[in-house]
Order: structure tokens, then sequence, then C-alpha cells
């Protein structure tokens, strides 16, 4: 953000000088005035030219998922509480600490101030927001709900923030267990085995074939140890250039949700995240095809947003959506019996919210019930590849001295 230079006259009719960072001079201006000063001069500093914009940026902290949910919940209080969006901004923008948060919070003032509503101002920033986030505003804006939409859309912010929280915290002894045993492995393939190669190569003894396969493969690393960093970046660019194409990543989550257990834990998350948008839109005037338009575009499996293309046009048609869901066949049948009574009842919207606080639940109950039975699972493959592989390398050696078990040396 450029850094301006400005002369003013206070409340108390003192002349002051100071810097202030501003999205352009007519915003410092317009700062000043909010402060009950009187602006005489503003003008660019030298100092703020030095570094381009996008050098600029690159040294700012990036905004986080968390800082989006605490903007929305502190501006759904201060719209609550009267204040007009530019007033809300003025006050969120002197509150912020960080440079990245104040730019972006200014941007959407400036385009408030020039006539924008809060949704077109957001429209530059979805890939920050989301989709969902800009369709839920745009309802609340259309109803004259504003305030209580934000204030819901805080809500399940912080929800999916917290359920992300826990799968990570639940994650770390697994993912220290893994490491560990994967080290393990790396230190006696790189370390242990080579030592005793040689000498069991000149024994002329036959060799377990778990030992002889590692043996081979410390060999042909020692030989040319650029190989595996050069095929797993030859991987991981062949996936990620694949991965731009439609039809590799429809093809992609097509197979994750036809997987026994991953596909049916991935269609209740994004079953939970449709219903939560659908059921927030619905309940504040949106239309059921516009709403699904939205909340298509706010999920992430290909499979699933297009089979919600699908239901959308079968929608418009004249069909009812639990008809619609359970043709499709991709989505839980808890969703499918619940939106049919929902709409039986004429309660879409409340059915919508109730289904998405279930199946979010299920989801919270199934993680904690995955790490408790994962910890152990991973301590006995870990155990058991490292016991594997010390008893082939022992059992090697007992047969060089030919040694059987309760015998005597000879």
């Amino acid at each position: 953000m450029p850094l301006f230079r400005y002369e003013a006259v206070d409340p108390a009719g003192k002349r002051i000088s100071g810097q202030m960072e501003a999205v352009s001079r007519a915003a410092l201006i317009e700062r000043l005035r909010t402060l009950g000063h009187l602006p005489i001069r503003a003008a660019e500093t030298a100092a703020a030219k030095a570094p381009t914009r996008s050098t600029w940026t690159a040294l700012q902290r990036p905004i986080a998922a968390k800082d989006v949910t605490a903007i929305t919940r502190q501006l759904a209080v201060l719209l609550e509480a009267g204040l007009t969006l530019d007033q809300a901004f003025s006050l969120l923008i002197r509150r912020q600490r960080h440079a990245s948060v104040r730019t972006w919070l200014a941007g959407l003032q400036e385009g408030v101030r020039a006539g924008k509503s809060l949704t077109r101002a957001l429209e530059p920033h979805a890939g920050l927001v989301g989709s969902a986030y800009l369709g839920l505003v745009h309802a609340g804006e259309t109803s004259g709900a504003l305030p209580e939409i934000l204030k819901r859309l805080a809500d399940y912010l912080e929800t999916l923030q917290e359920r992300r929280q826990k799968l990570a915290s639940a994650l770390v002894y697994p993912v220290i267990l893994l490491v560990v045993c994967v080290a393990a492995i790396i230190v006696m393939m790189t370390a242990v085995v080579p030592r005793f190669a040689p000498f069991l190569a000149g024994a002329g003894v036959q060799l377990p074939w778990l030992l002889s396969v590692l043996m081979w493969i410390t060999d042909a690393i020692g030989r040319a140890p650029w190989v595996p960093p050069a095929c797993l970046a030859v991987f991981l660019v062949a996936y990620w250039t694949l991965s731009r194409s439609a039809s590799f990543a429809l093809l992609r989550d097509q197979l994750l949700l036809s997987m026994p257990f991953i596909g049916t834990q991935l269609a209740g998350i994004q079953t939970a995240r449709l219903a939560h948008t659908l059921g927030l839109m619905l309940g504040h005037g949106v239309q059921l095809p516009d709403a699904l338009e939205v909340g298509a575009r706010s999920i992430g499996n290909r499979a699933f947003r297009t089979a919600l293309e699908r239901i959308r046009q079968q929608v418009r048609q004249g069909c009812e959506l639990g008809a619609s869901l359970a043709e499709a066949g991709c989505f839980p049948e808890l969703a499918v019996e619940l939106v049919g009574v929902g709409e039986r009842s004429g309660r879409l919207g409340a059915m919508l919210v109730k289904l998405a606080d279930i199946l979010d639940r299920q989801a919270e109950q199934t993680l904690v019930r995955q790490t408790a039975m994962l910890v152990p699972l991973l301590t006995i493959l870990c155990g058991g590849i490292v016991a594997a592989v010390v008893g082939s390398l022992f059992s090697a050696l007992l047969d060089v001295y030919s040694v059987p078990f309760g015998g005597t040396v000879r």
C-alpha cells in the first residue's frame, strides 16, 4: 500500500503532520476527515515508491482463513450496531495489525465508496473468500439481512476451522510415528545393510528374499543416487500437469468416490458443505436453482460438481431435489431422505441446516474413531517392517556361521 505524507489541522485547531498508508490520495483525505482532521496537503512519499507493488505484496503476511472469519464476525457486529459499510470498514482498518489485511479491507472500502455493493467489491477476491461466501453475501444484501447472514456465515467458517484444527491435531502423532518408521528403514538401508552386504555376498549363502531385495535397492541407489529424486520430480510434474486437465480431475475424483471407505467419508463431507450453503441461502429467499449453482461452485470434488449441475437442470425442469439426489447416486441415503421430508413439509431450508449438522457430527465422530485405530495400526506396521528386516539380516548371519537354533558353533 502506498505511503503518504500529510499535513492537516486537528479538531483542536493544531497543525499536525505525519505519514499514513492508504490505497490512494483520495482515500487518505477521506480517512483524515473521518478522524476529525482538516486535510491541508497530502502527497505520496518517495520512499513508498522504492519497492514495487509486487515486491511489497510478497513481503506481506498472506491473508489466512482465520482473518476472513474474524473480519466477517466483526463486520456483522458493526453492521448490527447500525454502522454503514464505509464506517465499519474504517473502524476495522484501524484495528488491523497486519498490512495485508489492511490493504484488503481498504480495497473493499474503496469499492463500496465507489457505489459498488459488498458482493461486487468482493468479486476480485473470490479466490480468497470462495464462491459460496459471495453467494451468501449477495443473498444478505438482496434480502436486507446482511448482518444476520454474516453472523451465520462466521459461525460456519469457525466450524470449518475447528474441524481442520482437530484433524491436524489428531494426525500429529500418526505422522510423527510414520516419519520415524521411514527414517528407521532409510537408516537400515543406507547404514546397516551396506555394512553386511560385502560379507554376506562373499560367504556364498542363500539370502532371504527380503534381504536380497533391500541389498539390490541399496546397491542401485548407491550407483545412481539421483534416480529416486528424479523419479519423484517426474511423478509430481506429471501429476500436476494431468491435474490441470478437467477429464483427468473428473476421473480422479470419481475414483475417490468409488473407494469403499474413503468415498463414503468424502461424500458425507461434501454433502455437509453443500447442505450448509443451500440451507443458509434458501433461508434468506434465494431460489433453489440459484442456490444449487452457488453450492456447486463451492464443492471441490469434480464428480460431485458435475452431478450437481445435472441436478440443477432437473430442478429447473420441475423435478424434486430429493428425487434428483437419489438418481445421482453419490449422496448419502440420509441426505436423500431428509431432503425429501423437507420438501414435503415445506421446510427444506431448515431441514438442510439440520442435515449439515448431523453429517458434521458424524464426520467428527468418524475422525475420532479412525485416529484411535490409526495409531496402533501404524505401530504394528512399522514394528513389523523393522522386525522383518532385522530378522532377515540375522537369519543370513546365522546361515553364514551354520548355527541352527539350539545348536553350537562349529
